[in-house]
């Protein structure tokens, strides 16, 4: 539907550029969740460079652009160019946008997932400044969802809080499964819900996308305390500290990597 929205803009007799220049952004950013890179790589420059030219560097569709090729590049393990325009952004956001804004909460939110897919986790928790000690107590827990589980106080750990009802957790949930590391590293990845619909659908979530990682019923209060206000949202913890609050979406194979390994990613 993108590529046809796209071709039909660029049929116009008299067609909007900048409009064109908008529906191959989308089109690069569906490209990516499906995992073509390169072809959304190329797509992408083109608009960075219409933008750019036309609106400067800090030009909002610029600026939305940029975003998309850095994580374009960090998905690519390009993580120097990743890492740099996510600073770049950063900073882009606190001077156009200013302090405590909502686009410059979003730059420091990709900033940290940079962090944490490069293993450079002390960077990351730096950013939140917020810890979390694992226990069940701490979190929540009322019981663990077919089958027990033995919480790992001091494994890297992944907090996804889903509720059944909702369909981006059946889109993205099941993902997690394959993106997780090898077993010798000591990640632990694991689905939280407050039970919104009742046992039944819980377990039948579970069963029906195959879920392999733990899952619990909760309080709830964990979640408002980190400041969620939606599904499916995640939290990473290392050693207690925050490293990175987000979507799920924004999750790929070398994050869950970086935060299984910690420092050693770098070597």
């Amino acid at each position: 539907m993108r590529r046809e929205a796209l071709e039909i803009r660029e049929g116009y007799e008299d067609p909007d550029i900048d409009g064109i220049m908008g529906a191959r952004r989308s089109l690069a950013s569906v490209l990516v969740k499906n995992g073509k890179l390169k072809e959304a790589e190329t797509l992408n420059e083109e608009v960075l460079d219409h933008f750019r030219a036309k609106l400067g560097e800090d030009g909002q569709e610029t600026r939305w652009a940029l975003s998309l090729q850095a994580w374009i590049r960090q998905l690519q393990g390009r993580d120097e160019e990743a890492l740099s325009g996510r600073l770049e952004l950063l900073e882009t956001a606190r001077r156009v946008s200013g302090s405590g804004t909502n686009e410059e909460e979003s730059a420091l939110t990709a900033l940290a997932n940079a962090y944490v897919s490069q293993g450079r986790l002390d960077e990351a928790s730096s950013i939140y400044q917020e810890t979390l000690p694992l226990s069940t107590e701490s979190l929540g827990i009322k019981s663990w969802l077919i089958g027990d589980y033995v919480l790992q106080t001091k494994a890297p750990t992944l907090l996804v809080f889903w509720e059944s009802w909702c369909p981006y957790c059946q889109l993205y949930l099941p993902k997690l499964d394959d993106q997780r590391p090898e077993k010798e590293f000591p990640l632990q990845v694991i689905g939280m819900t407050r039970l919104d619909t009742g046992m039944d659908d819980a377990e039948s979530f579970i069963e029906r996308n195959e879920l392999g990682f733990p899952n619990a019923a909760y309080d709830g209060k964990v979640f408002e305390d980190l400041g969620f206000s939606g599904w499916p949202v995640a939290v990473a913890l290392h050693e207690g500290n925050v490293v990175w609050k987000g979507y799920p979406d924004r999750i790929s194979e070398a994050f869950l990597e970086g935060l299984a390994r910690g420092p050693m990613a770098e070597f």
